[in-house]
């Protein structure tokens, strides 16, 4: 009988694949929380319009988790099949794709302010409004 030249891969348990991701939305929630406990000192429609933006910014991260997510299981199933050449295809068009949704996201933000902030019934007097 041959012996299998199959090579073992390490074992990781859940914990060590899982962790940078709760680290990474760790982050994200608390820098919005430090914006809005920073700001409370300041005054309350500062605090209302941190919230307001912290939720346009939530919304932008989601639509990037979405291509993020997409690439990670084509370039899984693409590595575990042995294709590294359409691994670097998928990566480029992954990256070239979220550049291109950042354009068009960033610009839509710019140019739509204030029909964005419309949508949280904002008060008229708040400066945040009057960019």
């Amino acid at each position: 009988m041959k012996k299998s030249t199959i090579k073992s891969t390490p074992q990781l348990g859940l914990l060590a694949i899982t962790w940078p991701i709760f680290v990474e939305l760790f982050l994200q929630v608390i820098m919005g929380s430090t914006d809005t406990i920073m700001l409370s000192h300041i005054s309350d429609d500062a605090v209302a319009a941190v919230g307001v933006a912290n939720q346009l910014i939530f919304l932008c991260i989601l639509i990037f988790s979405f291509v993020s997510s997409g690439t990670a299981v084509v370039l899984s199933q693409y590595l575990g099949a042995g294709l590294k050449n359409e691994t670097k295809k998928v990566t480029a068009i992954s990256i070239t794709l979220n550049l291109v949704i950042g354009l068009v996201v960033s610009l839509l933000m710019v140019i739509f302010r204030t029909e964005l902030l419309s949508f949280f019934h904002l008060p008229e007097h708040n400066s945040i409004l009057r960019l």
